[in-house]
């Protein structure tokens, strides 16, 4: 939920006892790579919903960074493959990109089609693209 709520610059509350929290929970809460998408200047929206999935970009008007999220909604883990053309708005215009993990910090080369991996069940890969 963290990941979508900051793909769509939404405002977060939190109920919990702050002083009782795990260093897990803190971690989700303070990710300084995701919290930036929840500036004034991140523009979310979905690119494609199916039964088993949702794909979501976010891009910077300022600086035109772009991050995207793969949402699995389905049981099982699932490849999902996100178009380059579709995240960047035009043709691809370079033969590889570089997406960093924004959860794991995982670091990925894909060419300039496509983004393909696998998420695990009710999961999501959030990744930034360069």
């Amino acid at each position: 939920m963290m990941t979508l709520w900051c793909m769509f610059r939404s405002p977060l509350m939190i109920g919990a006892e702050l002083t009782k929290m795990d260093d897990f929970t803190l971690s989700l809460l303070t990710n300084k790579e995701l919290l930036v998408l929840l500036s004034e200047d991140f523009r979310g929206e979905q690119l494609r919903r199916s039964d088993g999935e949702a794909d979501w970009k976010n891009t910077s008007t300022k600086t035109g960074m772009i991050t995207a999220a793969l949402f699995n909604l389905s049981d099982t883990d699932r490849e999902i493959c996100s178009n380059m053309e579709e995240l960047s708005g035009r043709e691809p215009d370079k033969d590889s990109y570089e997406f960093t993990e924004l959860w794991s910090g995982e670091v990925l080369h894909s060419g300039k089609e496509a983004l393909t991996v696998v998420v695990p069940a009710h999961g999501t890969k959030v990744f930034s693209v360069r």
